[in-house]
């Protein structure tokens, strides 16, 4: 749990995202890219880019979608273990709890949609490969508006 001193009473504040994404770093000990370098835009633009120069591009882009989706799943990974750890230890404010539901269900629609490019990649199914890649980028939108809404209580 998080805590902050406020006089002589600790106060109990709910972890942030940013919380979050440090412990699944911690855990990772693959070697990939920077957790500062590998988001949804960077593997977009790499996208955009093999699409112009051919299908079979696109699917070499897939290694770098797997590495995404593991860090997505390792930040996810690590925010249920946080909750978990504050489930006895603290009340959890009713619109933290729902943002956090919220946040929840978005990371399960990015990954499922994450799974299904890659499917895409590997079968080299070009006719589904722009509806699958069309579900990842409005998932991870949905799942960046989901996470503006968990903040930190003050």
């Amino acid at each position: 749990m998080v805590g902050r001193l406020i006089g002589s009473c600790e106060v109990a504040v709910m972890p942030s995202f940013q919380h979050f994404q440090q412990q699944a770093g911690q855990k990772s000990a693959k070697p990939k890219f920077s957790n500062d370098t590998l988001n949804l835009s960077m593997i977009l633009q790499y996208a955009e880019s093999a699409k112009k120069q051919s299908f079979q591009a696109l699917c070499r882009v897939q290694p770098l979608v797997k590495s995404y989706r593991d860090k997505i799943d390792e930040t996810s990974k690590a925010m249920m273990a946080a909750e978990s750890s504050l489930g006895g230890e603290a009340d959890i404010p009713p619109d933290y709890a729902a943002a956090l539901g919220q946040v929840k269900e978005g990371f399960a629609e990015h990954l499922a949609a994450l799974d299904a490019w890659m499917g895409v990649l590997t079968l080299k199914n070009e006719p589904k490969a722009e509806g699958a890649l069309v579900k990842v980028k409005q998932s991870g939108e949905r799942l960046e508006s989901s996470l503006k809404g968990l903040e930190v209580p003050k």
